[in-house]
């Protein structure tokens, strides 16, 4: 577990956070490897922040398709 300063956009911009699930709650963002360690530390830290509500995104890498199926 990773925990740093949350800025305006950085998880989706900075290269560290590519490929990495991430969680931010109260200003901070916390970074898991593996969706396991998603799942454990996001209800870790629900316990410790149970009147906050946390954000969980998977940031993609830089070369991931993400394909937009428009009807």
């Amino acid at each position: 577990m990773m925990k740093h300063s949350l800025t305006p956009s950085s998880p989706y911009t900075d290269p560290k956070y590519f490929g990495k699930h991430v969680i931010t709650i109260d200003g901070e963002i916390f970074v898991a490897t593996t969706g396991e360690e998603a799942v454990r530390l996001l209800n870790e830290l629900k316990q410790k922040h149970p009147h906050k509500k946390p954000t969980l995104a998977y940031v993609p890498r830089e070369e991931t398709l993400i394909l937009v199926l428009w009807r």
